[in-house]
């Protein structure tokens, strides 16, 4: 269930962003957050099982969240695919953001203790900005072209390959 720490936390950042900017927000699978096919947010989250008991001990989630502009734009080379919620710094906004985010996330969390499928599953998918898009999928330093399908109750992403087979991706990159 280590995957669904990742998935809560994409959710949390589009609710959150969206309620403070008003500005729709999309996740693309994994662990990306979009706003107009544009990348705002990017999320990581490293862990580390127990061997012996083959469980999870513990978890760092690491969300880098572009808030403001940089003075001058993005540079030249990001600018066509990177974007922030606001292009003015106002006072405060970070802290509220952070907040909200960490509220949001932990409520999320606690929903993941029981064995069904966590309620937030559900708005995860519903946000996917990659149903239906033709993708690359990056496995072992290789691209296969593919067709993004659906995010599954486990937040694997079925693709479809130009093969004709149809697989889960666990997580991995992929490109639009």
């Amino acid at each position: 269930r280590a995957l669904f720490i990742t998935t809560a936390a994409a959710v949390a950042v589009a609710e959150s962003a969206e309620s403070i900017s008003n500005k729709k927000c999309g996740i693309k699978w994994v662990n990306d957050v979009f706003v107009e096919d544009k990348k705002l947010c990017g999320i990581l989250t490293e862990a580390s099982v127990d061997l012996e008991t083959q469980t999870l001990s513990h978890a760092i989630l690491g969300i880098g969240l572009n808030v403001y502009e940089p003075k001058g734009g993005f540079p030249e080379e990001i600018k066509s695919i990177a974007c922030a919620l606001f292009s003015y710094q106002r006072s405060g906004l970070k802290a509220q953001l952070a907040a909200e985010i960490i509220k949001r996330f932990f409520t999320l969390y606690d929903g993941m203790e029981n064995q069904g499928v966590p309620d937030f599953v559900a708005e995860y998918k519903k946000r996917s900005i990659l149903n239906g898009r033709p993708i690359k999928v990056l496995r072992g330093g290789t691209e296969t072209n593919a067709v993004a399908l659906e995010i599954d109750d486990e937040c694997r992403l079925k693709v479809k390959l130009y093969t004709g087979e149809t697989i889960n991706l666990f997580p991995g990159d992929v490109s639009i």
